[in-house]
């Protein structure tokens, strides 16, 4: 099945508040605001336990300080999965992931080993 979905605007807002209680504490604010889209194609029989099919999944977020974010930066992820049932109950399952980030993107939001 194959789905395109779009994604409405978003904020995330994150701060670390207790700067009185600890003198080398810093205060740290930050928000993140924008809009992306998500496109995903899925042929698995079982989605939480998946024995054959595949999912590929596209996305692209655009962050931006005009939506009232603090920072601009893109994302872009790409993800494939493939599962094969080699005899039952054996699956071979695989994954790969691509991930790039562009602009002043902060480090909670950055590329990481888990995508």
């Amino acid at each position: 099945m194959f789905r395109l979905l779009t994604l409405c605007l978003f904020v995330i807002y994150a701060s670390t508040a207790r700067p009185d209680t600890d003198p080398f504490d810093q205060a740290i604010e930050t928000k993140t605001a924008g809009f992306g889209l998500l496109a995903e194609y899925d042929s698995r029989d079982l989605p939480m336990n998946s024995y054959s099919g595949r999912l590929f999944q596209l996305s692209a977020l655009f962050n931006d300080e005009a939506f009232g974010g603090d920072s601009s930066y893109q994302s872009y992820k790409i993800a494939y999965s493939s599962y094969h049932e080699l005899s039952t109950p054996v699956v071979l399952a695989w994954e790969v992931q691509a991930c790039q980030r562009s602009g002043a993107a902060p480090l909670w939001d950055s590329c990481t080993i888990e995508g």
